[in-house]
């Protein structure tokens, strides 16, 4: 079983992925609640979600810890998955309102999957 994501544990994973990928100049308000954040329009069974505003390199993201847990998905992974959208806004890949094709759903879950073991497996300086 996966334990669950606590609001901590993904504060500190948040700044190691900012760092990770120079982007220490975003403000990103984290939410760790079971309640949709009102921005979220996919509905029911959602783990994760992100709300990029690039321009003022700001930036909400929220994770359902228990849902994670109970269908046994990472949550750090989900916040991973959620950081790289908000990295893509940063980029200029992906923007406010835009389709999002499946495949990059499916990149960024597999590069979610590998930032979270080395975050898991990183060395200490």
């Amino acid at each position: 079983m996966i334990a669950k994501l606590t609001r901590r544990q993904a504060i500190v994973a948040l700044k190691w992925f900012l760092r990770a990928v120079s982007m220490e100049d975003w403000r990103i308000n984290i939410e760790t609640c079971e309640l949709e954040p009102t921005w979220e329009k996919d509905g029911a069974g959602v783990l994760g979600s992100s709300n990029s505003h690039a321009d003022q390199k700001y930036a909400r993201i929220w994770v359902a810890p228990t849902k994670c847990r109970d269908d046994n998905e990472d949550g750090l992974k989900v916040l991973f998955h959620e950081a790289l959208h908000v990295l893509m806004v940063d980029l200029g890949i992906e923007g406010k309102g835009q389709h999002i094709p499946p495949q990059h759903h499916h990149a960024w879950d597999k590069i979610a999957g590998i930032m979270a073991f080395a975050y898991r497996h990183r060395m200490k300086a």
